[in-house]
């Protein structure tokens, strides 16, 4: 899912982002919106939809914090 990888990359480059997730009740958009978007920034929740909202974090090395995520 480059879309997902790219779209988290480009909002930390900037001011704070909003990057909204469809289909996630497929395994591979969870997955990958939990390992780049995090699910600290998630914000709301409808149906297929997730919104997460991304502040500028250019100087970090990790995407999100150490915490184990399972996704179920």
């Amino acid at each position: 899912m480059s879309t997902i990888y790219t779209a988290s990359i480009l909002a930390r480059s900037g001011k704070t982002t909003d990057v909204v997730v469809h289909d996630v009740h497929r395994t591979i958009e969870k997955w990958f919106s939990w390992e780049f978007l995090c699910e600290e920034n998630l914000v709301s929740a409808k149906g297929r939809f997730w919104n997460f909202r991304i502040s500028n974090q250019s100087n970090d090395t990790r995407f999100c914090s150490s915490e184990t995520v399972r996704i179920e």
